[in-house]
């Protein structure tokens, strides 16, 4: 893409912003709507509102003008109520066919916009309506702010189930949903991972994304979904990425979809990932495709939330170094590439903004919006050869999969290392990826000895890991041990008794409240994902005190 096209790309999206319904008379016409009902054909995505600030959101929509392909001016309006009696901002912005007919508002820096204030919003083209939508702004960085719940999740496979986590979701009283990543599933039928419940065919025919044309197809499908369009409407997101939204495993411009890497490098299709991503997700960030694709987005940002948390995410695909061992990183014994400090998750420019972020921060709480597990899961060759399973005895220790921090563990010891020399104190990340719900601390020393459910004196922090949304579990996965999910549970827990909770069997979403004296985190799971009717129940929840590393069991 040249840069005259890159320029037309950009600004593309470009808005123009008024304050409350005072449009010039020339424009009036984009605000009058033919009906009162939305119109899905027009935007077929509905709406979604992401990275909520104190005067700032991102809206965003698909809308598809009545003549196409051509450009379309779409109107919108931000309202203090649904019926949208007082206007606050209204305003255009431009899509065409370059941008797949996606619209993204930044609204940054107004003042209309209140501080810690629920807000509805819409938008219009050729005389329909979008359903209305709803975000909260955060608290302003310097408030005093008394509490703040959230929701995080991830992983949520069209193919391998129902979103009903959605629809219970929605209903929740929180102030935005965390989204730590595998919005999609490049791959549409892999039959290790998923059944193929609810079929999607690529515009490539093929069996995973390869071009830009199959990621969009992917983001449109998945936000048709009844429940996930009724929890974009009713909450705003703060999103990254993770492995899926391009490729499995994926690690900078490579996929591991066969054994040789330099097969597996695909610079196009890591681009057009990306821009998908960025087209489709309501988050204020750039995308710039004339760039090389580690340059042309930046995802890694933070959030200050009054003065009671820094919430900061981070991207663990983009900069990270090869697997340590090779492209086979499940059930890896391990190799002395693990323990390499030139290697990284993070990348060196990453790492101290996140350090930085971290230790500099003056909130009380300090939490890590991360993408891959960072507490050891280690299979223990002491542990399965001392329970006496039939047929089953290790030569060595395992890692149940290389992919997250434990391939990178000298990493992780010099981020914790530099949290322990800072004092930080109420650090607690949570994290996605694993299709596991799991609360555990996080350690100096994972290898160091520790009784079962004791806190460890090395402790930097607490991890609560979030099962999936539907994506496929331990209990659903073949595992070459032919092991069933208790068993495989009892192992895994007794072989890292850093874990105080491991559960691999269900799914849902995981809930966040913090005051000034304590952060609650609450797990929550369905019933089902093979059929739309399920019920919620509270699966766990934990306490942790403010100044302690410390997680209470507090399960009613």
């Amino acid at each position: 893409m040249d840069r005259r096209t890159f320029l037309t790309y950009s600004l593309a999206g470009g808005a123009m912003v008024w304050a409350g319904s005072a449009v010039p008379s020339a424009l009036q016409p984009l605000f009058e709507a033919q009906a009162q009902t939305a119109n899905l054909e027009v935007f077929p995505q509905s709406v979604g509102a992401g990275d909520p600030r104190a005067n700032g959101v991102v809206l965003w929509t698909r809308a598809l003008p009545r003549t196409r392909p051509s450009a379309a001016t779409v109107s919108f309006q931000v309202a203090s109520d649904a019926n949208f009696g007082t206007i606050v901002l209204s305003g255009t912005a431009q899509t065409d066919p370059t941008r797949d007919y996606t619209v993204k508002v930044q609204l940054r820096d107004r003042p209309e916009l209140r501080p810690a204030t629920v807000y509805f919003y819409r938008f219009l083209l050729d005389g329909q309506s979008s359903p209305v939508g709803r975000f909260k702004t955060l608290p302003a960085p310097g408030d005093t702010v008394n509490r703040v719940n959230f929701a995080f999740l991830s992983c949520s496979d069209y193919t391998n189930g129902f979103f009903s986590a959605f629809r219970f979701l929605a209903d929740e009283d929180i102030d935005f949903v965390v989204h730590l990543g595998d919005a999609i599933y490049e791959t549409v039928f892999a039959p290790t991972f998923q059944n193929n419940r609810r079929p999607i065919e690529l515009p490539s025919g093929l069996a995973s994304a390869q071009s830009l044309e199959d990621y969009r197809a992917l983001y449109q499908i998945y936000y048709n979904d009844p429940d996930l369009r009724r929890l974009r409407e009713r909450h705003a997101f703060i999103t990254i990425w993770d492995d899926h939204e391009y490729a499995n495993d994926a690690y900078q411009e490579f996929n591991t979809d066969t054994n040789n890497p330099a097969q597996n490098r695909s610079p196009n299709r890591r681009q057009v990932a990306s821009q998908a991503w960025a087209e489709y997700t309501a988050a204020a960030i750039d995308f710039d495709p004339s760039r090389a694709p580690l340059d042309a987005i930046q995802i890694y940002r933070s959030f200050e939330i009054g003065n009671l948390v820094e919430l900061v995410m981070t991207d663990e695909r983009l900069y990270r170094s090869a697997p340590p061992c090779g492209l086979n990183t499940a059930l890896a014994p391990g190799c002395a590439a693990v323990v390499d400090p030139s290697r990284t998750m993070l990348g060196a420019t990453q790492r101290r903004w996140f350090l930085d972020k971290i230790t500099r921060s003056p909130r009380t709480w300090k939490i890590w919006g991360n993408e891959v597990m960072t507490m050891q899961l280690k299979i223990s060759r002491a542990i399965v050869n001392g329970a006496g399973v039939p047929g089953l005895t290790l030569p060595a220790d395992l890692f149940a999969t290389l992919d997250q921090w434990d391939g990178y563990a000298a990493e992780r010891t010099e981020i914790f290392n530099a949290l322990r020399s800072a004092n930080v104190r109420n650090f607690v990340t949570i994290t996605g990826d694993l299709h596991t719900f799991i609360a555990g601390y996080q350690r100096l020393n994972f290898d160091g000895p520790l009784a079962p459910r004791a806190v460890p004196a090395d402790a930097v922090g607490v991890e609560f890991v979030t099962g999936s949304i539907t994506a496929s579990n331990l209990a659903e996965q073949p595992n070459p041990f032919n092991l069933d999910i208790n068993t495989s549970t009892q192992l895994l827990s007794a072989s890292n008794p850093h874990f105080q909770f491991f559960n691999s069997n269900t799914h849902g979403y995981t809930l966040i409240s913090v005051t000034p004296s304590e952060l609650i985190c609450t797990m929550k799971e369905v019933s089902t994902v093979t059929e739309p009717n399920a019920t919620l129940r509270v699966l766990k929840t934990y306490r942790v005190p403010n100044g302690q590393v410390l997680m209470q069991d507090i399960t009613a």
